[in-house]
């Protein structure tokens, strides 16, 4: 049966098996649970798994696909994008450990094989002996409890912090209530288009880079070269559209251009735009994203990035679990800047977590989410330095409002002396 056509139960064996997969791959075979091929609902699976029992121990992704193309099974099962699939599934296995995994893929063949056999006795009837041999050769449950250490894990998280404290956003305000952002983190900035988004990606981005971590910004909306000019007027301080435009700059201004060049030749980040990536599929850019190698990817933005999917909130809500899956498994920062919808545009009010596009999934999956606000757009009798980030979710600690100052000509952003709003 095509995996598309599944219930929605073996659609979850199916995922629970590719995440065991995945999580053996991560583990590089150091643990190999005891079931076999047979065990597995899917028949693509039966064949990966058979390759690793056969490779055994040090299995990992470059080993497995060789192997299957030796044997000329490689694209049988999907190719290398499906057991790059499997690897981002398992870095869940790897935090919950491999074996209760194994002991669900185990307890959804027992259900399958127990029903193979009551279908088979009542067709057949079959004597005492024959049914009691039968049940005799299914395989029996696995144990589900794996042994852990509270301590020890607590104990490597807090090493891990000691050499990658939280990175800070530049903004001592917004610092002091938000903590900075941690490895293993997805964090979505939200706002309406002109409200800044792409703005506060490059500040998020220069700020890390500028403590020597390297970054990736990934524009997907955007040139290199449109990307490079909106840094070096952040930096510069001279206006976006004069730089865009090629406009001639006075002896200070230039000056001013040159400092920010050399500082931005010499801190670690890179853009990768359309130009480079070619396609704006949703294979292609969340495989940029788990290929990078810097500790902080910022993605400009979510809703450019193609499904295909005839529901637009399923395709939004796997293209964020993969990039989850990438922070948690690689202990990276996943910024993704995303889109509102037109409600606080047309109410010309401040955004709320629910004005989120195309997906709940967003207020589940981030770790932090910030919600981008500047009121001269909806009134322009406001100062048009007036700037709002409201954090809208926290998994480490409180929400609040966080009050800024913005310049739109450069994409510039500075603390503002009023008071932070703090909520429990």
């Amino acid at each position: 049966m095509s995996e598309e056509m599944l219930t929605e139960e073996d659609a979850q064996v199916v995922a629970t098996e590719r995440a065991l997969i995945g999580g053996v791959l991560l583990d590089r075979g150091r643990t190999i649970p005891e079931i076999m091929p047979a065990e597995f609902f899917s028949d693509r699976h039966m064949q990966i798994w058979e390759v690793i029992r056969t490779l055994a121990e040090g299995v990992d992704l470059p080993a497995l696909a060789h192997e299957l193309a030796r044997r000329n099974q490689l694209e049988a099962v999907g190719g290398p994008a499906y057991l790059a699939q499997c690897i981002e599934d398992g870095w869940l296995v790897i935090q919950e450990r491999l074996l209760p995994y194994a002991a669900m893929v185990r307890d959804a063949s027992r259900r399958r094989m127990l029903r193979a056999l009551g279908r088979a006795l009542a067709k057949r009837g079959f004597d005492e002996a024959e049914i009691a041999r039968q049940l005799a050769e299914v395989p029996g449950p696995l144990t589900a409890l794996a042994p852990w250490s509270p301590w020890a894990v607590f104990e490597a998280h807090q090493r891990s912090l000691v050499g990658a404290p939280p990175l800070p956003t530049g903004l001592a305000s917004l610092d002091a209530l938000l903590g900075g952002f941690l490895p293993g983190e997805l964090v979505v900035l939200g706002a309406r288009t002109s409200h800044g988004k792409t703005a506060m990606a490059i500040h998020l981005a220069l700020t890390i880079a500028g403590r020597g971590v390297p970054v990736l910004l990934l524009s997907l909306e955007e040139t290199a070269a449109l990307m490079a000019v909106r840094a070096v007027s952040s930096r510069s301080g001279v206006a976006y559209r004069r730089l865009a435009l090629g406009h001639a700059l006075g002896e200070e201004e230039q000056r001013e251009v040159d400092q920010a060049l050399a500082w931005l030749e010499g801190v670690p980040w890179g853009v990768l735009s359309v130009e480079t990536l070619r396609a704006l599929d949703e294979d292609t850019v969340c495989g940029a994203v788990a290929a990078s190698t810097a500790p902080v990817v910022i993605v400009d933005h979510l809703q450019k990035i193609r499904t295909g999917d005839e529901s637009r909130v399923y395709g939004i809500e796997r293209v964020l679990n993969r990039f989850h899956a990438t922070a948690l498994r690689d202990r990276r920062v996943v910024i993704v800047c995303a889109q509102l919808n037109r409600e606080s545009e047309n109410e010309k009010r401040a955004p709320r977590l629910s004005d989120l596009r195309d997906s709940g999934a967003v207020e589940i999956l981030a770790r932090k989410v910030l919600l981008l606000y500047w009121p001269f757009k909806h009134d322009a009798t406001r100062d048009r330095h007036e700037y709002h980030i409201y954090i809208a979710k926290q998994s480490t600690g409180g929400t609040g409002t966080v009050g800024v100052r913005f310049r739109a000509e450069t994409g510039s952003f500075w603390d503002d002396p009023t008071p932070t709003g703090a909520h429990p």
